[in-house]
């Protein structure tokens, strides 16, 4: 997966901005801390838990708002002022990166923190955030993602990240189903099989793509889906089949958990 990790990054990164976009960037913040931080925390953490509603149940579970709130302003409020000097921005940046591999954080959640961002500033500012000043905004972002992305990347970043899902895992393996959980489970798949696997399985793939267009051209991206979704399909009836012998359901799982590593599967 760290792999998979380093030849999209690689692929993908950002240009730094100009000197210009940094000063819009500043300006325009300079204009949304007149709200009041406090103010500007609220909105955005409102508006991401609005578009991302599974967050305060995953990410954010346990957390206290208030605190992580105050948090992510005076970074953003630093980050900001910092952006004319990269030689002692740029550290900061890394030590955060890596310290939010403990918490679990994923490529995908900086993506939501950056629509959110986003959003806050254009109802924050309204017509202050210019074409040019988004346009500015988003390359700082991606100049910021970038480099905490690259830092959780790094083996102390990833040792915090592995810890995280270790606990996690731990947390989830205490709820194994019940027998009858097991039976209701192989019950309805035997009369979903009735419809057909190869059914079963168009089904699947058009519901998952039409809830999540982004999926054919990243994860999905050059894959023979005949050939993919008759190995899911497959996978699916066996795992069923097996859920009352967990003694060789499990290693079967665990093989595959860590092949699917290389496709740059994510806990999402």
């Amino acid at each position: 997966f760290a792999a998979y990790q380093r030849r999209v990054k690689a692929a993908a990164a950002p240009a730094l901005p100009t000197a210009d976009q940094a000063a819009l960037v500043q300006s325009t913040w300079a204009e949304a801390k007149k709200l009041g931080l406090n103010t500007v925390g609220n909105l955005f953490y409102k508006t991401m838990f609005t578009d991302f509603p599974e967050l305060p149940e995953t990410l954010f579970k346990g957390v206290n708002m208030a605190e992580q709130q105050a948090k992510l302003m005076g970074m953003l409020d630093s980050a900001v002022g910092l952006l004319g000097d990269l030689d002692t921005l740029v550290p900061i940046l890394q030590e955060s990166g890596v310290r939010h591999g403990g918490y679990g954080t994923e490529p995908r959640h900086y993506a939501m923190v950056g629509q959110s961002l986003m959003k806050t500033l254009s109802a924050g500012l309204g017509d202050k955030l210019t074409p040019e000043a988004t346009k500015a905004w988003l390359a700082v972002y991606a100049v910021m993602q970038h480099v905490m992305l690259e830092a959780q990347d790094t083996p102390e970043g990833q040792r915090l990240f592995a810890a995280y899902q270790r606990r996690v895992n731990a947390e989830s393996s205490s709820n194994l189903p019940t027998a009858d959980q097991a039976a209701l489970v192989q019950n309805t798949w035997a009369e979903a099989k009735k419809l057909g696997l190869n059914t079963v399985g168009n089904l699947f793939y058009k519901t998952m793509f039409t809830d999540f267009p982004e999926l054919p051209e990243t994860l999905f991206k050059g894959v023979n889906m005949a050939e993919q979704q008759a190995k899911l399909m497959g996978m699916l009836d066996s795992a069923v089949g097996l859920l009352g012998d967990l003694d060789t359901l499990v290693p079967i799982l665990q093989e595959s958990g860590v092949r699917h590593g290389g496709y740059g599967t994510e806990p999402r």
